[in-house]
């Protein structure tokens, strides 16, 4: 999906123009982008993604994970002492 920095949007493949410019600007779309970003691939020294390009997990799908962790374990202790009776 080409990207063009100077409007910061995304552009369908034949809404460039001829010569693979932005339709708004003029500016040359750039068309190595990461999957699911939205701005175009960076490359390191050694030919790979820089360290920027690293991206975690969000907090809030730590949270929920450690949440639904937290219910498992209750439930598996809710189960062991249902059947010691």
């Amino acid at each position: 999906m080409p990207w063009c920095g100077g409007c910061e949007r995304w552009w369908a493949p034949n809404a460039a123009t001829r010569d693979g410019r932005c339709p708004a600007c003029g500016r040359r779309l750039d068309r190595r982008v990461t999957a699911g970003s939205h701005r175009p691939a960076r490359t390191g020294p050694g030919g790979g993604a820089g360290p920027e390009d690293d991206v975690g997990f969000p907090w809030h799908l730590k949270l929920l994970a450690a949440a639904v962790a937290v219910y498992l374990v209750w439930r598996v202790v809710q189960l062991i002492a249902w059947a010691a009776r």
